[in-house]
């Protein structure tokens, strides 16, 4: 999405070890909240750190972006 707007924030979740994307849908309790960042002001890319310390083998992770105006 290249519309240039804020976001209220970003939750990045990575699955749980030994969740193996290969042979399993995900599901939310396959996921592991590891960031939750605060507001972004009005650009066309977000960036955020996000440690995957603890973590090891295949992982899936999955980004939720809610949009900072009223129709998202």
């Amino acid at each position: 999405d290249e519309a240039r707007h804020g976001a209220d924030w970003l939750e990045v979740y990575v699955t749980k070890q030994g969740f193996n994307p290969e042979y399993e849908l995900i599901g939310w309790d396959d996921l592991e909240l590891v960031k939750r960042t605060g507001r972004y002001p009005y650009q066309a890319h977000y960036v955020t750190d996000v440690s995957t310390s603890g973590y090891s083998g295949r992982h899936v992770v999955v980004t939720v972006w809610k949009a900072s105006h009223m129709d998202q």
